[in-house]
């Protein structure tokens, strides 16, 4: 339907043209007196059009957003499902904050970009080619000679943007390049602040920044240049419609041609060409998001080594707990040279609680993520009584296994949710009776909200303890006959330790329990410990029988011993428990795999910044409470006030009138190309009035006068465009260099404890440093200029047709308001419907975030549908908001479109009652 309705759009100006050329041709050779009927039906033929591509419209905008809302939605899911599905080795090619980012790229921006293409590029693509196709029949049903010889001209049309387009993307490319230095000097400087203010290095500092700047702003200007060139380019729809004036006139005159129909000929080759033209910007867009497609759709392609919705396999009966390594060899993909199993061989008997110890690299870690499955071994077998675990099924043999991290993951919502991740479909009653087993009914119950207690995000509403037996509780709720605790107690304090160990012993009983300990003391009473070295078990034991090991038997427990007793008093500095927060801060650091998450769309770190306010420049920070300088004796260092006066547009150009000269003449320039357009629409209004004359070498001769005319109007064009954007390229790149100079000026003179405060870091202050001067720089460059040249567009327009037809030009007037209205509503709404859906969006990118983070948990506990549901639930939001930007997008192009059609219709029908002499 959407297709159809893209179909149906695109004939807008052809049929419009099509009905015109009958008319005109009715005009110039029917009595005046049956001229009003004339008028009626040509009138009542463009309002059908005007209703049929406003329904039309109506269909392209309501289907093709929609189909991208679905479109996403799904990419969404399938991309978070297959990065879900994929083994823990597929994310050891990069650090968890690394994928995260990637994942979250992937799921909100570049799944935006791909909905934006879909419901706005390809679209206005598939409109824009087919109207070039349309244009180009009826211009060869009406004149095939004209549009046989200007068919090479409206192709044409594409050689000048495809060029400079090229080299405006060059010169785009090499002025972030020259902008790079500069602004490695600003971060450079910024985050070794106090080395240069110990060297007092500001001068020196402000000196190499502004001549890294003269770089830039000279291609900037280039590209403003090349924007002249290219725009001024497009007078070759003026030589072009002289060429066809001429062809036309011998037409005519010669060839016996109706003038109307070689007149719309003439115009349909013409916005057909400019068509083609529009069409490839988007093809651009169309092509990123293809390739954003590929890299998203490579991985919801890839299968997993060990894949996780795999339901084959067996299902034991009956599960005792005994596990068994032979012979294993292991090494982590990324590290395929260095073996962290060499010929392992374990036998832990059902039931029986064991305690793993060693140093860092021994292998106590690996052992559970073999178990797990969430590797493979090189070579050698791990058995669960008797059976070999690759042959078992895969999420069965994990329900049998409750994991307890030393960090304990705790999602983003209630406590009895975070619980549930153990057990999908288990009562509240159970729920209860694994957190009074975990020692954590108590303090739950003391809580204002119970079981419905938000946790925070990663849990940071609860103390480490608290999170370690919600964590235990979990583990307990799926009834495993395994229970693994990776290092469990080693990163509390003694209190939350000692309730912490209360509850793994409870949970211990009458399950094959692994401790992998940090702390000795805490398996004292385990049924046997295994101390391991270089992955290799180099002694075991009762604790009393390590204990009475001496050196030359081994004794590498007792060393152990000792050396923990040493440090018991000390904490490390770099501990990874915050003592006042009670969180932990250790660095994800996991070996790399050859497979890659990767986003299509490259981000720096400065990117993350968002300019609260576009015009605060340099006076947010002058104006800000902390913009003191280094001899203030105020210690107190206060956060800046987000309220920041904005910078006022006089105060703007009080800091570009150095440039008063080139805004003169870019406004000169500015004027005259805003004077092109009416100046070439009243003389394409001419010309069909003369191609009407009786007199051939009248006809012939008038043709050449405006021939010349559109040839003067499409060299004056090219001038002026050049003059009016070179010019204000100059203002704006000189402004824009001179507020970076003087932003890190007066950056330099704050106090050290300004660049300590977060919002204030050097990628944060180079940000605004180069973004929000670039601002400057539209405003100047493009904004200015632009409102010159349309105020002089309307002004010459309105004044031009009040003098030729009054009458018509006051009825074209009043229409006008409804045609921006129609305009401008649809895009503030279907803004400020996006902003909505990107609100609701966050929430879901939050949690695909959360779920690569904690993937581990999540792989343990099987709980990829469970996410998946919760992330589905987050897209309703935006599904909702979607349907009605459908219908807003629906309803705007209607009205847009129909409104336009339906203008010509009225003017039309008004013009020609006015040509009648009874009117």
């Amino acid at each position: 339907m959407g297709f159809l309705g893209c179909l149906g759009d695109s004939l807008a100006t052809p049929l419009t043209m099509y009905v015109l050329s009958g008319a005109l041709n009715s005009f110039g050779t029917a009595d005046q007196s049956i001229a009003k009927e004339v008028v009626n039906m040509y009138a009542l033929k463009l309002l059908y059009v005007a209703v049929g591509v406003g329904f039309a419209a109506f269909l392209e905008g309501v289907c093709w957003t929609r189909t991208a809302e679905k479109q996403t939605s799904r990419i969404r899911m399938e991309y978070l499902k297959s990065v879900l599905r994929q083994e823990v080795g597929f994310f050891d090619n990069q650090d968890v904050s690394s994928t995260s980012f990637q994942v979250v790229s992937s799921i909100s921006a570049d799944a935006h970009l791909i909905q934006d293409v879909i419901a706005e590029k390809i679209p206005t693509c598939l409109t824009q080619f087919f109207a070039f196709i349309f244009n180009l029949v009826v211009a060869f049903l009406l004149s095939w000679r004209l549009a046989l010889v200007s068919l090479p001209f409206a192709i044409g049309f594409i050689v000048p943007g495809v060029g400079f387009g090229k080299l405006m993307m060059n010169l785009g490319i090499k002025s972030k390049e020259a902008y790079g230095v500069a602004g490695g000097v600003a971060e450079q400087a910024i985050s070794s602040i106090r080395t240069v203010y110990s060297y007092v290095g500001e001068d020196k500092t402000l000196d190499r920044f502004s001549q890294a700047l003269r770089e830039s702003t000279k291609i900037g200007i280039k590209q403003g240049i090349v924007k002249g060139l290219l725009i001024g380019s497009m007078g070759i729809i003026f030589v072009t419609w002289a060429f066809q004036s001429w062809i036309g006139s011998i037409l005519v005159t010669e060839k016996g041609e109706s003038a109307g129909r070689v007149f719309v000929s003439g115009v349909c080759i013409i916005i057909g060409g400019m068509c083609l033209m529009s069409a490839l910007p988007n093809i651009r867009s169309i092509t990123e998001a293809s390739a954003v497609m590929k890299g998203i759709f490579e991985l919801i392609d890839h299968i997993p080594q060990i894949d996780s919705e795999n339901a084959t396999g067996k299902v034991l009966a009956d599960v005792r707990g005994q596990i068994e390594f032979r012979d294993v060899y292991f090494s982590y993909p990324s590290r395929k040279d260095t073996l962290i199993l060499q010929g392992f061989n374990l036998k832990l008997k059902a039931g029986k609680t064991v305690g793993l110890v060693g140093g860092s690299g021994s292998g106590k870690s690996t052992i559970v993520s073999l178990l797990e499955r969430f590797y493979d071994p090189i070579k050698g077998d791990i058995l669960l009584d008797g059976h070999r675990i690759k042959k078992l099924q895969l999420n069965w043999l994990r329900s049998q296994m409750g994991l307890v991290n030393q960090q304990p993951i705790l999602f983003a919502t209630s406590i009895k949710e975070n619980i549930l991740f153990g057990k999908e479909d288990a009562s509240m009653e159970q729920v209860i009776s694994t957190a009074k087993a975990s020692n954590a009914h108590d303090f739950i119950d003391k809580l204002p909200e119970g079981y419905d207690t938000q946790v925070g995000e990663f849990g940071i509403q609860l103390s480490g303890g608290q999170k370690q037996r919600i964590a235990i509780a979990r583990a307990l709720l799926k009834d495993p006959r395994i229970l693994l605790l990776d290092e469990a107690t080693s990163a509390l304090d003694t209190q939350s330790e000692r309730i912490v160990q209360a509850a793994i012993d409870q949970a211990s009983i009458g399950r094959t329990t692994i401790i992998i300990a940090h702390r000795l003391s805490t398996i004292r009473n385990v049924d046997n410990i295994l101390v391991l070295q270089s992955g290799r078990v180099v002694e075991s034991g009762s604790h009393d029988e390590l204990m009475q090991k001496s050196d030359g038997e081994g004794g590498v427990f007792i060393e152990m011993m000792k050396v923990q007793q040493s440090v018991v008093q000390y904490k490390a500095p770099d501990s990874p428990y915050h003592p006042i927060e009670g969180r932990y801060h250790r660095k994800a650091h996991t070996p790399k795999s050859p497979f890659s998450v990767r986003s299509s769309r490259q981000n720096s770190p400065a990117s993350a910044f968002i300019p609260e306010l576009i015009l605060s420049g340099v006076t947010s920070i002058q104006n800000s409470p902390i913009s003191t300088s280094r001899d203030s004796h105020d210690s107190n260092v206060e956060k800046s006030d987000s309220s920041s006066p904005s910078l006022s547009n006089w105060r703007l150009l009080h800091m570009n009138a150095p440039e008063w000269k080139s805004a003169l003449l870019g406004c000169l320039g500015a004027v005259v190309s805003g004077a092109v357009q009416p100046v070439y629409a009243y003389s394409m209004g001419t010309v069909i009035s003369v191609y009407f004359l009786k007199d051939s070498s009248k006809l012939k001769s008038e043709i050449r006068f405006y021939c010349f005319i559109f040839l003067s109007v499409g060299f004056i064009s090219f001038i002026s465009n050049l003059l009016q954007h070179y010019n204000f390229a100059i203002m704006g790149e000189r402004l824009t260099k001179r507020i970076r100079e003087n932003f890190l000026q007066k950056v330099l003179t704050f106090e050290v404890g300004w660049f300590d405060l977060d919002e204030n870091t050097s990628a944060a202050v180079c940000a605004r440093l180069s973004t929000e001067a670039t601002i400057f720089r539209s405003l100047v460059g493009d904004r200015i200029s632009l409102l010159v040249q349309v105020f002089t567009t309307a002004s010459i327009a309105f004044v031009l047709g009040l003098i030729v037809a009054w009458k018509v030009a006051i009825v074209m007037i009043a229409i006008q308001p409804l045609t921006i209205a129609s305009f401008y509503s649809k895009g503030v709404l279907m803004k400020r419907m996006s902003k909505n859906a990107q609100k609701a969006q966050n929430e879901g990118s939050q949690l695909a975030s959360d779920a690569v983070v904690n993937h581990r948990t999540i792989t343990a506990f099987s709980s990829q549908k469970r996410i998946l549901d919760l992330f589905a639930a987050t897209l309703k939001g935006p599904r909702k908001e979607s349907i009605k930007q459908s219908w807003i997008s629906g309803v705007g192009l209607f009205s847009s479109q129909f409104l336009t059609a339906a203008s010509i219709a009225l003017t039309f029908w008004y013009g020609g009652t006015l040509m009648n002499p009874r009117d």
